[in-house]
């Protein structure tokens, strides 16, 4: 895997051209001389303009992710910058598809224009699809600084918050003695939990615990530090649960329409019936893409967990595999062969076996 450096303004020129060459490049070629110059010029104005979402999501998602690394070696930030980097190079297909167009015809010229306008969307939903359920930004805050598109896709991709499956009266009872106690801000609930990411950076939790802060000047004290504990083995009790009802919504096409309709009646949106059927499409692409690194370094972030890498390769199998299928055979063979290679790089055979088993 190519190491790419965060710490400077190379990676966010190196996104940028990438989507660049993939939307506003592919389009100019496309149109060729084949319009009016100022037609032109004013269609790849418009694509540039829409360009700019991905210099702002990617600097807010940078930020928001600062403190946060992944149970491997890496940035959470460089997960959110390969997902990117695997739709395009992987799972993209708007070459293809304006390949098959006419730019002398205005209806193919307006195809062409959707196809790239989507990709941008795309692009974004990729670098946003793991803010709501890992940071503090929400879904109003991104409906306000991004498109409803970009916002809702990123909802249906991300977890409920576990206090939602708590039924239990003693846990309920826990999590707000928990809560009155552990007064960091307003909004707490959703920054704490989002802490719990962000304190995978070793397996010492005291060390973590001094080095996160909530905002630049507080720091966890000793009081706050013992209430997380006890939050923790909270939502480890319901996690199971919450990655269930997870992916009940992703085990087919229909049951992921379903899902989008009634959070689209509850947040109040209104999309036209194509704009709905690109959602969809796009939260697919986007969880296979999420998916395919995961798989990349399975054994290496849970190479000492093998029921972890047990659970992710079932929920491939399982739930993706056939969700991929009923995009496009192409999509399904790709996550396939990015499963295979995983199995192959396990180094507990054991867990392969199992696996393998279960799925028969």
């Amino acid at each position: 895997m190519e190491q790419v450096n965060f710490t400077d303004e190379k990676s966010i020129e190196k996104i940028y051209t990438k989507v660049k060459n993939n939307t506003l490049i592919l389009m100019s070629d496309f149109l060729d001389d084949s319009i009016k110059k100022e037609n032109k010029e004013k269609i790849l104005k418009q694509l540039s303009d829409k360009l700019q979402i991905i210099n702002k999501t990617y600097w807010t998602t940078k930020e928001k992710f600062k403190y946060t690394k992944r149970e491997s070696w890496e940035l959470y930030f460089e997960h959110v910058y390969w997902v990117l980097e695997i739709y395009i190079e992987n799972l993209s297909n708007v070459k293809n598809e304006i390949s098959k167009l006419d730019n002398s015809k205005i209806e193919d010229v307006r195809k062409a224009l959707k196809l790239v306008k989507n990709e941008i969307i795309i692009a974004a939903t990729c670098l946003d699809h793991d803010s709501i359920e890992d940071t503090d930004i929400t879904f109003e805050w991104l409906r306000e600084t991004s498109w409803d598109i970009v916002a809702f896709s990123t909802l249906l991709l991300s977890k409920n918050p576990f206090i939602k499956y708590i039924k239990n009266e003693s846990d309920l009872k826990e999590f707000e003695e928990i809560k009155k106690t552990w007064i960091l801000n307003s909004n707490w609930l959703v920054i704490s939990d989002k802490i719990k990411i962000k304190l995978y950076i070793d397996e010492n939790i005291d060390n973590e615990l001094e080095k996160f802060s909530i905002t630049e000047n507080h720091i966890l004290t000793q009081k706050e530090k013992n209430w997380f504990k006890r939050y923790k083995i909270l939502e480890k009790k319901y996690r199971k649960k919450r990655n269930r009802n997870y992916y009940s919504h992703l085990k087919s096409k229909k049951a992921l329409i379903s899902y989008a309709k009634k959070l689209q009646k509850e947040k109040k949106l209104d999309f036209s019936k194509e704009e709905f059927e690109t959602i969809i499409l796009n939260v697919i692409l986007v969880k296979i893409a999420d998916r395919i690194h995961n798989l990349w370094d399975l054994h290496i972030i849970w190479w000492n967990k093998p029921k972890k890498i047990e659970a992710k390769l079932l929920e491939s199998e399982e739930y993706l595999l056939p969700l991929a299928l009923e995009v496009s055979i192409d999509l399904y063979n790709i996550l396939k062969n990015k499963i295979y290679n995983a199995k192959r790089n396990i180094i507990t055979n054991d867990v392969k076996d199992n696996v393998n088993n279960k799925i028969k």
